[in-house]
């Protein structure tokens, strides 16, 4: 039997098959690289950046290969060939391999694809990112992209989608919850923020120049004017949307769209959406 009809990883020493010194150490490291995340795209990429030769004189990496070779139950020790690939790190491979086929088949249609708003942490307020196993009972987790700090909430997307879709509803019914948030709720614009930093560091200083402040007053006094009263128009604004929308029991995607501006998730998996004029609505009690 020639060498190229042998799977990559082995080969034929006088007439017996044993590991290929180079090729099975790629192999065992191609299974450690999907594990730790990385996808058959980018493992082939680095393989043939690195010059790895798949066969003799050919560096032609790819997906459908990579593929083969997480697949191949022989790297197993199945058939007569010695074993490369433990029997719990290949199994863990099909799982993973799986649960991504089963995501490919996941209909992006479907209304958790369409709450395309930044999902905010309780605990420190970063981003969450939703991660989706379907190994697990609890197929979906949120978890906090801050690395110090990580809190993970179970919600799934239809508990999800319909917790928002009442909170929607109840406003549609009593658009009157609308009110122009209290100046604790109100989120300041960056140009704000920043001056009002610059005030607080000069009222800091020992030599405070007087004529610099009044100015920066006037101008923060003005900034937060035009702020309110953008926010109260925002305000009147979704009264008007929401008067003209009706209550409804699937997911009012476009509704969503022009009015929430981000979701709040919290520990005990209730759910807040922040609108437009920075308003939260969530369940009372």
């Amino acid at each position: 039997m020639k060498n190229r009809n042998v799977p990559y990883g082995y080969t034929y020493i006088e007439g017996e098959l044993v590991l290929h010194s180079q090729e099975s150490v790629i192999v065992s490291e191609i299974f450690q690289q999907y594990l730790a995340g990385k996808s058959l795209l980018k493992i082939s990429e680095e393989l043939n950046e690195k010059g790895i030769e798949y066969r003799k004189g050919i560096t032609d990496w790819n997906k459908a290969r990579l593929k083969r070779i997480l697949e191949d139950e022989r790297y197993l020790g199945k058939g007569g060939y010695p074993i490369i690939i433990q029997e719990e790190t290949y199994q863990k491979a099909q799982e993973l391999k799986n649960a991504k086929n089963t995501q490919k088949n996941i209909d992006k249609k479907a209304a958790i694809f369409q709450v395309n708003v930044p999902v905010r942490c309780p605990n420190c307020h970063n981003k969450m990112c939703r991660k989706f196993d379907h190994r697990f009972k609890n197929k979906v987790k949120w978890r906090c992209q801050s690395k110090t700090c990580e809190t993970l909430i179970f919600k799934e997307d239809t508990e999800l989608v319909q917790d928002i879709t009442e909170l929607l509803n109840e406003v549609m019914v009593n658009p009157e919850k609308l009110q122009v948030p209290i100046e604790t709720e109100r989120e300041p614009s960056r140009e704000l923020r920043i001056l009002d930093n610059e005030i607080a560091r000069m009222f800091d200083r020992i030599d405070i120049d007087k004529e610099e402040l009044q100015k920066k007053l006037l101008k923060y006094a003005s900034l937060h004017y035009i702020e309110l009263s953008a926010t109260v128009c925002k305000t009147q604004r979704l009264k008007d949307r929401f008067k003209e929308a009706s209550p409804t029991e699937t997911f009012p995607a476009e509704l969503f769209d022009k009015t929430v501006k981000k979701l709040n998730l919290y520990t005990d998996g209730s759910v807040g959406i922040v609108l437009m004029n920075d308003q939260e609505i969530k369940k009372e009690g």
